[in-house]
């Protein structure tokens, strides 16, 4: 449905009716090939560029020159040339309906031979369907390997005349077992090879409404959930809406750009389909519900006495990986949230830890704490002790900001690597919570140990009244504490027993609807959405 239509009625016979005099051009030429099934990603070096530029002097302008136009020489007859977007040169053949990236003033011949086997190819091939508007791409390397796909617009799929793989072709997610499930990877290929080639193709006006009626539910979904699968944060769905809102839906538009825009958005929704099982069974309907059971990881002996320890940070965190981090996949909204929060704790801690050095140092200036002899006391002991993880804090901030802040690591491609390459080593998932978990422990004790200090300096021997009005002061707060901790803790969990008793429900959550002129609150549960608010 994604092409220029042709007043051809059958593309196969007019193939058919085509392919002598092509061949005749190739009939003295022989040239041994690999055909690659590929795939618009896997075929194209656009953005590996081998060609090196080399400096030049700088060109003079002559008086009065008014053209400016580049010296290229002359295509074979057939071939035309096509600038992307992007600003990468592309070549087409109008009869045979042909896109390669490679230069064909070099390899003209080249191309026609792979293109002109794989044509012949696909019409003996039963169940291959060659209509008006299908095309072929093809791009030959340097080790005469010939990478093709053909394009089914019809359809919105690629296909190929070899048996393939779908781990050949880059794609490795587990659990793919039905064809009603590959099509949305294969569609998610087909958008992806509209938008590396965006001409000599039109936009139906479906594929706008299709395009808006995603963006609208998804930015209704990040709005009323905290757990959407969406590909694109809440305000870049706004700014995507009114881009696509200012296209110019009740004509079909071949414009390259406007091709290339829906067509890379279409992509990322596709995929997303894709790797949620949208339409099986067992989809996904939840971006922090695994499919294939929750991960666990190897808590060793170890890591339970450094995580009791870190007082029970790195348990805290770990379950913060595993949240964003679901069945191998990373949804980026959802990854720069966590990129942002975490960040943003670090530098609250990098303040905190910065006050308590110098409470620390001031302490130690207090009359008392420092013996005058050569001797050490216990509460210059236990300052001491108290300093070395207040700078073992500020020192992990600094590290972990300074790998966060990283601009390539904010992708979520990026970040799904690096996560599985961790998850393939024994400690490596462990030693990323204690990582993260460093920096709030050890605030948290270097706030024990001078609480433990001053503790000390208070109920040195004195008068029995200061001590015990201090002790029973010390006592109250103590115990607020400890009440507040127990509280924040079962308010944090209190979806965890749920959690394993239902699965499907542990992420749910309560919210309560607030009626005009009601005098109740009626709270419901709704996995996860918002059920709705009237103020």
């Amino acid at each position: 449905m994604l092409a220029r239509t042709s007043s051809c009625p059958n593309r196969s016979t007019r193939w058919q009716d085509e392919l002598p005099r092509y061949q005749t051009l190739v009939s003295d030429y022989q040239f041994e090939f690999i055909q690659v099934p590929a795939t618009p990603e896997g075929g194209s070096q656009r953005y590996n560029p081998k060609i090196v530029r080399q400096h030049a002097e700088p060109l003079q302008i002559p008086p009065g020159q008014q053209k400016f136009l580049s010296a290229l020489p002359p295509l074979p007859d057939g071939w035309g040339r096509q600038v992307h977007p992007e600003g990468a040169v592309l070549f087409y053949h109008e009869t045979l309906r042909i896109f390669t990236e490679s230069n064909v003033i070099h390899h003209e011949k080249d191309i026609l031979f792979c293109a002109i086997a794989l044509i012949e190819q696909a019409i003996r091939t039963n169940g291959v369907t060659l209509d008006e508007l299908t095309e072929l791409v093809l791009n030959v390397d340097d080790q005469r390997r010939c990478h093709y796909y053909f394009v089914d617009h019809t359809h919105r799929l690629l296909f190929w005349v070899d048996a393939v793989c779908m781990r050949d072709l880059g794609t490795d997610l587990q659990g793919v077992s039905e064809y009603g499930h590959i099509r949305y990877w294969i569609e998610t290929q087909y958008w992806l090879h509209c938008e590396y080639y965006p001409h000599n193709r039109i936009l139906p006006k479906g594929v706008f409404q299709d395009l808006r009626g995603m963006l609208n539910y998804a930015k209704t979904d990040m709005m009323t959930t905290d757990s959407s699968s969406s590909p694109f944060a809440q305000d870049e769905l706004v700014a995507i809406l009114d881009l696509v809102n200012s296209l110019k839906d009740d004509e079909e538009i071949y414009d390259p750009y406007s091709v290339w825009v829906v067509a890379r958005l279409m992509s990322f929704f596709s995929e997303n389909q894709f790797v949620n099982f949208y339409g099986q069974s067992s989809a996904r309907l939840n971006a922090e519900t695994p499919l294939f059971g929750q991960q666990t990881w190897n808590r060793s002996t170890l890591f339970r006495v450094v995580n009791l320890f870190l007082l029970g940070s790195p348990s805290e965190h770990a379950l913060r990986v595993q949240r964003i981090w679901v069945d191998g996949i990373i949804v980026q909204p959802r990854w720069k949230d966590f990129i942002s929060r975490f960040t943003s704790e670090l530098g609250r801690y990098t303040i905190f830890s910065t006050v308590m050095l110098a409470v620390n140092f001031s302490f130690l200036s207090v009359p008392g704490v420092v013996n005058k002899n050569s001797t050490t006391s216990t509460i210059q002991i236990i300052i001491y002790c108290s300093i070395v993880p207040t700078i073992a804090s500020i020192a992990f901030s600094f590290a972990l900001l300074n790998v966060y802040n990283d601009p390539g690591l904010v992708t979520a491609g990026r970040a799904a690597v690096a996560m599985r390459s961790l998850s393939q080593r024994r400690t490596g998932m462990p030693c990323l919570a204690i990582t993260h978990s460093i920096p709030i422990a050890s605030l948290i004790w270097s706030i024990v140990l001078f609480s433990t200090a001053l503790a000390v300096q208070i109920f040195r021997p004195r008068e029995l009244a200061s001590a015990t009005t201090l002790g029973v002061e010390c006592f109250i707060f103590v115990a607020f504490a400890v009440m507040s901790i127990r509280t924040m803790r079962l308010f944090f969990k209190r979806g965890d027993e749920q959690g394993e008793e239902d699965e499907a429900h542990t992420y749910a959550e309560k919210h309560v609807r607030s009626i005009v002129g009601s005098q109740h609150d009626v709270v419901q549960q709704d996995s996860g959405r918002w059920c709705g608010s009237a103020v």
